[in-house]
């Protein structure tokens, strides 16, 4: 391909931009043949970038010149390698040069990307990464000399080396960079931010925390940056500074040990301040609750530090969002205010520093916020007290009977949100204190949920039935019985006079609860229950609103007809099974509940039926494993690739989480995963395990399929759980062909060669204890169920030696726990190790 001209050239670029799919391939075909030429390329880059007129065009050039330095097409080094050492180093000093003269910012940011992706790609063969002669003198000057726009350049920089660099290469200039930053820290506030930026990337990549100790002194004017941006009004710089002292809260604590009261006084002070934005005095409580959970030790010795976060989040939960309409729907505002943020603060601070010393100061709080006659207290401390429950409990407990009649009190208030705390507060100590509260408090909270089914606000008698839910869930059907005819008879009631569907689905989620519990003692409520759910699902086929209510009414139904058995639903079965068939017949939209509610209640019906489901396999496992096999989508950008690299996942869809995630060596990355697809494939897997478990040898005609799927599942990179099902899925497998028909010995010999192959490979990748534990069951059952001596000495010999790597690491961990203990006044660590022994005594 024939070099272009600059202004074609120019144009190439442009097309790289555009919208125009077409074009742009055609373009990036164009480029990709340019890239065998680097000779040419390169300079040609270097040229546009310090002599087109257009901004846009020159950003894009040190995109396409950063690119050029990093990637390479199909494992071939990138074009800027295929220089010669002095094509190179003329190129970066002709790079350098282009940076310190640059005016405009995004060009300057682009280029600053170029300078530290160029330091980390430039490895020599034995992967030592080479030191760019003339770089760090260039940078240090620059933050000494440079103007403003430069400094920030230069410090940016520094934060990307800090990713992307070994600490060799660091560690010799820390010293330097200390004094420089110490410098910067003194310039105007951009600068200042920076150079904040800057220390919180080294701190917190450096691997020997004792190399981050030569930036303590530096802690003060830090700290004190802060309050200098938000006393001139600066509060982006401001919440910038804060957000940098939360990754070194959590990743680096002893960091900050110095200048802790300083910091927590800070930060205290700024989340008191009504005047300043939500915003900023949210990321002020995250550092505070940030620096709780990664040294609880540290932060409990700070004076009246919980005094004054708990006081602060009872005055963050006064200001709920108030909407008239707020008792006829289950919808909240989706803006993150500073009442959620109240909430989510005395749960997390609870769970950090333990009831010893959170449950006095919120108790005496939480009493005279229940003691006002101003309904907001009164919400603020009936949620307060749901929110300690979980780290509180052994403060409470004793004296929770107590503790329930002062709530119980509150379910007759006449504001109606505060009606709707102490039935949320009840639901929640139902979870927190199972299942001794539904033993011995039964007669006290169960009649007081049946009691609020009948409030006059849908919101509230919804609320009741999510606690009958919680409630149920964790009783043992004795404390449950005597109360069964009255519960179901106000369930009906409700659903018999309510026209809101979320009130709907709450109480069928509630009678859901009830089957589970009562079994073959739920036969009696049967006629009354199931002739609903079949009018339901027959009426609101194509419903797009009544979806959910849909869903739940297959969940409901499913879970009736297996509690009761199948000589109770014998008659309704064939029906049951035409509605489901329908539906997973009918095109449904990707977002429709119904999809896994749908596999979910073929599950149950093929537990309750048993070999009688057989016949409907072939209809039902398709889609099982269609969703079990679906390819994870995951998708991971390098940070700074000249584009819009500031913008953290706020607007992002739901189902889908963003990250950033800062790799040693490598640099960092925005990682994008879609979350609800991981939830749909590890329902599937556990869908795979049930249908295996309850019809044995029938499902023998998917053996070979399920293994192809779930033989990679068990290195699967983003959920254990899934790896858990994947490994516990195998034996099963190797039963089944055992149950067939005829002489399946040789079979089974190659699938416990192959088995046994990948157990061993993953357990020795495997950084979860509970996934180890599960790979080692399925290896055990495995060989127990294979023919004997089909192995051979060398693969027991193998086994035998990575087995063994497996125990020393599990004692290894024991051996953490038990100094842990002896280190850290922590009262979870005693848990812990009494799991880890438990698990031990049970093999």
């Amino acid at each position: 391909m024939a070099a272009p001209t600059q202004q074609e050239f120019e144009q190439l670029l442009l097309t790289l931009m555009g919208t125009d799919n077409d074009a742009r391939n055609k373009a990036e075909a164009a480029l990709e043949q340019l890239k065998k030429n680097p000779a040419w390329l390169v300079p040609a880059l270097l040229t546009i970038i310090q002599a087109s007129e257009g901004v846009p065009v020159r950003h894009m050039g040190a995109v396409v010149l950063r690119r050029c330095m990093t990637t390479g097409k199909g494992g071939d080094k990138p074009p800027f390698f295929n220089l010669n050492e002095e094509q190179q180093t003329a190129v970066k000093q002709q790079l350098l040069q282009l940076l310190e003269t640059q005016e405009q910012k995004t060009v300057r940011r682009a280029l600053s990307f170029c300078v530290s992706a160029l330091f980390s790609a430039a490895a020599d063969e034995e992967g030592e990464q080479k030191e760019w002669n003339g770089l760090f003198p260039f940078i240090l000057r620059n933050m000494q000399n440079g103007a403003p726009e430069l400094k920030q350049s230069m410090l940016a920089i520094i934060s990307q080396l800090a990713h992307k660099v070994s600490d060799a290469v660091l560690k010799p200039h820390l010293g330097t960079i200390k004094d420089a930053f110490a410098f910067t820290l003194e310039q105007n506030m951009p600068v200042r931010v920076a150079a904040i930026d800057a220390i919180g990337a080294i701190v917190t990549t450096l691997d020997d925390e004792d190399d981050a100790l030569v930036f303590q002194p530096l802690l003060g004017t830090m700290i004190a940056s802060i309050g200098m941006a938000l006393t001139a009004g600066d509060n982006d710089s401001a919440a910038s500074c804060i957000d940098t002292f939360i990754n070194l809260a959590g990743s680096t604590p002893g960091f900050l040990t110095p200048a802790i009261n300083d910091c927590f006084r800070a930060m205290l002070q700024i989340a008191q301040t009504n005047a300043l934005p939500d915003n900023v005095r949210q990321l002020a409580v995250e550092w505070t609750l940030t620096f709780s959970e990664a040294d609880p030790k540290t932060a409990k010795k700070v004076p009246e530090f919980v005094e004054s976060l708990i006081h602060l989040a009872l005055e963050f939960m006064l200001h709920p969002s108030e909407d008239s309409s707020w008792g006829e729907t289950d919808e909240d505002e989706e803006e993150l205010i500073n009442y959620d943020v109240g909430v989510e603060a005395l749960d997390r601070i609870a769970n950090a520093l333990k009831g010893k010393k959170v449950e006095p100061v919120a108790a005496k709080c939480i009493a005279q916020a229940l003691e006002s006659t101003d309904w907001k207290y009164k919400h603020a401390g009936l949620i307060a007290l749901a929110q300690i429950a979980e780290g509180c409990d052994r403060q409470l407990e004793p004296n929770l009977g107590t503790v329930v009649q002062m709530v119980l009190k509150h379910l007759d208030d006449t504001h109606e949100r505060v009606r709707w705390a102490a039935v949320h507060c009840l639901a929640q100590f139902c979870n927190d204190f199972q299942p001794g509260l539904q033993a011995t408090l039964h007669s006290m909270v169960l009649p007081a949920f049946m009691r609020m089914l009948g409030d006059s606000v849908p919101r509230v008698h919804a609320h009741a039935a999510t606690g009958i839910v919680n409630f149920v869930a964790c009783a043992q059907f004795e404390h449950l019985e005597a109360y069964l005819d009255e519960l179901l008879t106000k369930l009906l009631l409700v659903l018999q006079k309510s026209q809101k569907r979320f009130v709907h689905v709450q109480v069928l989620s509630a009678i859901s609860s009830v089957a589970e519990n009562a079994e073959e003692k739920f036969s009696k409520y049967y006629d009354h229950i199931v002739p609903y759910l079949k009018t339901v699902l027959k009426n609101t086929f194509g419903d797009k609103e009544g979806r959910m209510l849909r869903a739940k009414c297959m969940e409901c139904l499913t879970l009736v007809m297996m509690s009761v058995g199948k000589e109770k639903f014998a008659a309704d079965a064939g029906e049951v099974m035409e509605i489901l068939h329908t539906t997973q017949s009918s095109k449904m939209d990707p977002d429709d509940p119904q999809s896994s509610y749908l596999l979910q209640a073929w599950g149950r019906l093929a537990k309750a039926l048993g070999a009688d489901f057989a016949p409907y396999l072939d209809h039902v496992i398709p889609p099982v494993l269609e969703q079990a096999g679906l390819t994870t989508d995951v998708s991971v950008e390098e940070v700074g690739d000249g584009g819009d690299d500031d913008d953290d996942g706020d607007n992002e869809e739901e189902g889908v989480q963003t990250i950033r995630l800062a790799i040693k060596g490598i640099g960092e990355r925005k990682i994008t995963i879609r979350t609800s697809m991981l939830e749909d494939k590890l329902l599937a897997c556990n869908l795979v395990l049930s249908y295996l478990e309850d019809l044995k040898q029938h499902m023998g005609k998917f053996v070979e399929r399920i293994s192809e799927i779930m033989i990679p599942l068990l290195k699967f990179p983003y959920m254990e759980e899934i790896r858990d099902s994947a490994a516990r899925t195998l034996p099963l497998l190797m039963t089944c062909v055992k149950d067939q028909p005829g002489d399946t010995n040789q079979f089974l010999a190659e699938m416990l060669q192959k088995y046994v192959t990948e157990l061993l490979s993953a357990m020795q990748q495997e950084p979860c204890p509970s996934v180890v534990a599960a790979l080692c069951e399925s290896f055990s059952k495995c060989v127990v169920i294979g023919p004997k001596d089909c192995l051979g000495m060398d693969k027991v010999k193998n086994t035998a030696e990575i087995i063994k790597q497996v125990f020393e690491e599990s004692l290894k961990r024991r051996k953490n726990v038990v100094e842990e203990k002896v280190n850290e006044d922590d009262e979870d660590e005693v848990e812990k190790l009494d799991e880890e022994c438990c698990r031990r005594e049970s093999k």
